[in-house]
């Protein structure tokens, strides 16, 4: 009779632990996938910006080196051998914005390409939280570094979204100001991830 007690006992205290983790999970833990939002596509009448100011086509990168977005060191000459697509944009610029379906879609076909992309963030009075969340609405799964060491102007962004390609030895392989033609870059990609 006692061990029935027991064995009862055990059955009950089991049941009330399951109910209370499972009631703990479902109120206080966020176990829902992650839901991204797509983002907006460009009016189609938009014209196409061109700027003598850029670095130019074969100019060496400048050294990028800072933390990104989640403190973890970042070096642009620690990646020569890759390609790198090089994105200057910010939070609150809407081109950049309806730009990320593109390059969400460029990323996802190169990224097990040797080809890795990064964007700084310009942000004035923004902060890394608001890059973060940025990054994490639209599940831009790449290095996102909040620009605070001015690297724009290193490389004379005027005018955001600004795209750049540094090819494998760390030098300019094209340059785009304003919204991203994803043909092209697709092109300007697979030419210089090969050679």
């Amino acid at each position: 009779m006692k061990n029935k007690q027991i064995l009862l006992l055990s059955i009950i205290s089991v049941a009330v632990i399951g109910v209370f983790v499972i009631g703990y999970s479902f109120f206080y833990l966020d176990v829902s996938p992650q839901v991204c939002s797509e983002a907006p596509s460009a009016p189609s009448d938009l014209e196409e910006i061109s700027l003598s100011t850029l670095l130019e086509v074969g100019e060496n990168a400048p050294e990028i080196s800072q933390s990104d977005v989640f403190g973890d060191n970042f070096s642009l000459s620690a990646l020569q051998g890759k390609v790198v697509l090089l994105n200057f944009m910010g939070t609150w610029c809407a081109s950049c914005i309806w730009e990320m379906g593109d390059l969400i879609e460029l990323h996802n076909l190169y990224a097990n390409e040797d080809v890795v992309f990064l964007s700084i963030a310009i942000e004035g009075n923004g902060t890394v939280n608001d890059v973060i969340d940025f990054k994490s609405k639209y599940c831009a799964d790449w290095t996102f570094i909040l620009d605070e060491d001015d690297i724009f102007s290193s490389f004379e962004v005027e005018l955001l979204p600004t795209t750049f390609v540094v090819d494998r030895f760390g030098v300019i392989a094209y340059s785009r100001v304003g919204l991203l033609d994803s043909n092209q870059l697709s092109n300007v990609l697979d030419e210089f991830r090969k050679v």
